[in-house]
């Protein structure tokens, strides 16, 4: 290796302009809880594709990237072209800040390059006409003693009408498929994913169950929870523009029973629901408890369609049960509150899970929220779409593994946080059978394909504004083994706390990246840490702007090995870097190959400790303080 120097100034250049290539497009700031707007590149078109292509043939050929012979297609792109990367990501989470699940689903479907994803068209059908060809007779009775509130009949008719149309469209377009067709892969699935014990680890067949999973089409189950998401949205309008509703303080409750399942209504008071196995709930106001799963689909059990809408109120949603708050198996669920400091608690599959289906939850409200949840939880999906979206306050989310935006084995999952000063932790560790994983929480921005080809993942964690905290124990925080994972932080000072494995972290041909726009940030980070990327892999940090923090363990602060890609690159403020003196880090080159970059743009007095690398691509802006020097004073 060549000892560190500063290049010439013709490759200085090269080397910057390509650098700023690989910056994200700038955001403005977000008016109230709306998505951001990008604004004007740091380049030119023209000028990007020079300099990129200028760059790539120098110091970064993609065709030595190798691709996985599994890998699906829709990859290549985040794999190929290393300096496009930032702006696919950037663009992949400004089009995710939505209040819409519906357009959550969508992108996430088209990042995937799924079939094409639209809503289900609605077919209107009048309240009469459902009570007529599908109530029983004691919903038909109800409704003729008036104890139906006529405020509630027009979101009730929504709601119906998207069910209805649900129902027929999977019973259509799912290919005849049925829960019986599968009944005998949940088992092993549930096995593979480490969600069950399995006597025999061994005796699991991979093959087979690739076979399977890359044999479902997800697509109709998106376009049903789209129509469902849809649906919600138009049915919360209606209660808050419709006739005033009849006022109850000790709660109320009517269950209606239907030809396709259970229908829940409340009042405006405070209603405990306790009934299980609900296709609708709506319920418009009060502040509500629900003990039993609600907008929970399960094709499994002939459940392959739920919605619930509440209203106003701090809601409790207190499952004891897996597959609520917004989950699908095999099925499409959405649940939307609109208003209120709620709390979300619940056990595995919760909270915008989805397995061979698609769900969303959906909290529109500008109040702080807790959630609470186990495994698979928080938008996370495997084969299929899941989100979590929350439009504002000062949320908690805890969890304890594969959740807050964890894409599994071809599923696509996104958490999504408009506004506030949140706190993210993923405090469990999950242990895969046979080791087709690495150990760790696969949370916050998290992928893997567990060792099965052609199943990469796509996971996403995109926040606001606010001053954030992130905190796992490893495998988080853009971490991804053989598919992507993204996490974005728009604004604020943020804290990312993470014991190993992620902060921009990829194996076995995966790409991770995290993209921090704005703020004094601190990355506190052991092993694998802060753009690491082995066999293969891509992984790449981009802080924007901010004086920031960096403390990195073994094979971290930009490291590759294995014909990967590592890039650490930090545009604005005055940094300090720190690592252990013995590790390898900043930046580092291992065996079998590799490119690893840490660039630090603006001119300020940015101090380096620890060991600093032979290897010729560290660069700093001009009139940072010398790196010798700096080290030197840092360490008396």
């Amino acid at each position: 290796m060549l000892a560190p120097h500063r290049p010439r100034a013709g490759s200085l250049t090269a080397l910057v302009l390509g650098c700023l290539a690989l910056l994200p497009l700038g955001f403005r700031p977000a008016s109230g809880t709306t998505a951001t707007t990008p604004r004007e590149a740091f380049l030119t078109e023209s000028e990007r594709d020079a300099w990129t292509r200028l760059l790539a043939a120098r110091l970064l050929d993609p065709s030595d990237l190798g691709l996985p012979g599994g890998s699906p297609t829709w990859v290549r792109p985040w794999r190929v072209d290393p300096f496009g990367v930032a702006d696919r990501a950037a663009a992949l989470s400004d089009s995710l800040s939505s209040h819409s699940g519906a357009t959550v689903l969508g992108e996430l479907s088209g990042a995937m390059s799924w079939k094409k994803v639209d809503a289900i068209p609605a077919r209107g059908r009048s309240l009469d006409e459902i009570f007529e060809r599908h109530a029983a007779e004691n919903a038909q009775i109800l409704r003729k003693q008036g104890l139906l509130d006529p405020a509630i009949e027009e979101p009730l008719r929504i709601l119906l009408d998207a069910v209805l149309d649900g129902r027929e469209s999977l019973d259509l377009e799912a290919g005849g498929r049925r829960a019986e067709e599968l009944e005998p892969w949940w088992p092993l699935l549930d096995a593979w994913l480490g969600m069950t014990q399995h006597e025999d680890p061994s005796s699991l067949d991979a093959s087979r169950l690739a076979a399977r999973l890359a044999d479902f089409d997800p697509t109709p189950y998106v376009a049903v929870a789209r129509r469902l998401a849809n649906a919600a949205q138009e049915a919360a309008q209606s209660l808050a523009t419709g006739p005033p509703l009849r006022t109850d303080e000790d709660g109320f409750s009517l269950v209606l029973e239907f030809d396709f399942g259970f229908v829940v209504i409340g009042g405006t008071g405070r209603d405990v629901h306790e009934w299980p196995r609900a296709t609708v709930v709506l319920d418009p106001a009060g502040d509500d408890v629900y003990r039993h799963p609600v907008a929970a689909a399960d094709g499994t059990t002939g459940l392959p369609v739920a919605v619930a809408v509440d209203g106003a109120g701090d809601d409790w949603y207190a499952s004891p049960l897996p597959g609520a708050q917004g989950a699908a198996r095999l099925g499409s669920a959405v649940l939307l509150d609109v208003a209120g400091a709620d709390r979300y608690e619940g056990t595995s599959r919760t909270q915008g899970s989805a397995q061979l289906g698609a769900a969303v939850l959906l909290d529109l409200g500008p109040e702080a929220d807790h959630y609470r949840a186990g495994r698979l939880s928080q938008g996370a999906a495997v084969r299929g779409a899941a989100a979590l979206v929350d439009a504002g306050g000062d949320d908690d989310f805890e969890a304890e593994a594969l959740a807050q935006g964890c894409g599994l084995l071809g599923g696509a999952a996104a958490l999504i946080d408009l506004a506030g000063r949140d706190r993210y932790r993923a405090r469990g560790q999950w242990r895969p059978p046979l080791g087709v994983a690495a150990p760790g929480a696969w949370s916050q921005g998290a992928s893997s394909d567990l060792g099965l080809e052609g199943l990469s993942g796509l996971g996403c964690l995109v926040d606001g504004s606010g001053d954030d905290g992130y905190e796992a124990r490893g495998a988080a925080q853009a971490a991804s083994e053989g598919g992507v994972a993204l996490l974005m932080d728009r604004g604020g000072e943020d804290d990312y706390q993470l014991r190993s494995l992620g902060q921009a972290a990829a194996r076995r041909g995966g790409v991770a990246v995290l993209l921090d726009l704005s703020g004094d940030d601190r990355y506190l980070g052991g092993t694998e840490t802060q753009a690491s990327a082995q066999l293969s892999s891509l992984a790449l940090l981009l802080d924007r702007a901010g004086s920031d923090r960096y403390f990195g363990g073994e094979h971290s602060q930009c490291a590759a090995s294995g014909d990967a890609r590592a890039v650490l690159l930090d545009a604005g403020g005055a940094d300090w870097y720190l690592a252990p003196s013995d590790a390898s880090a900043q930046p580092w080159v291992g065996s079998g190959g590799g490119l690893a970059f840490l660039i630090d743009l603006a001119a300020g007095r940015d101090v380096w400790t620890g060991r600093l690398s032979e290897d010729p691509f560290v660069w700093s802006e001009a009139g940072d303080t010398a790196w010798d020097e700096e080290r030197g004073r840092s360490e008396k």
